[in-house]
C-alpha cells in the first residue's frame, strides 16, 4: 500500500527565523505540508487546529526548550513522531530527550540531505 505524503503535515519547531527559512526552501517541492513555528508555544497553538504528523523540533529554544515541547506533544499527540534537530549534541541531553519524550530520530544540525 502507497501511502499519501500530500495526506501528511510534518511541523518544524525553531526559535531561528533564518533556520525556518532554510527548512522551508530545502522542502518546498516536497509532497507533504510543512508548517513553522518560532516557538514551543506557537507550535502547540498549531497543533490545536493541524493534525500534526511529525514534529521537528529545535533543543535550544526560549521559554520553552525542545525537550519540554516534545514531552507535552508526548501526552497531548501520543501518534505524532517526534524528531529533533539541533546543533546541541552533548550526550546526556540528548538521551534524557530521547528516552523522557520517546524521539523517534535525533538529527543534527547542519541537516545535509536528511530531510528531503
Amino acid at each position: 500500500m502507497v501511502k499519501n505524503l500530500a495526506a501528511e503535515t510534518v511541523l518544524f519547531v525553531d526559535d531561528e527565523k533564518n533556520i525556518l527559512n532554510a527548512l522551508k526552501r530545502e522542502l518546498m517541492d516536497e509532497e507533504y505540508q510543512c508548517l513553522f513555528a518560532l516557538s514551543g508555544n506557537q507550535a502547540l497553538q498549531v497543533m490545536k487546529t493541524e493534525k500534526v504528523s511529525v514534529i521537528i523540533s529545535d533543543m535550544k529554544m526560549p521559554d520553552m526548550d525542545g525537550l519540554r515541547l516534545l514531552k507535552l506533544v508526548k501526552e497531548k499527540y501520543p501518534s505524532t513522531v517526534r524528531i529533533v534537530l539541533s546543533g546541541y549534541t552533548q550526550l546526556p541531553q540528548i538521551l534524557i530527550t530521547v528516552n523522557q519524550a520517546e524521539i523517534f530520530k535525533f538529527l543534527t544540525k547542519p541537516w545535509g540531505s536528511a530531510l528531503g
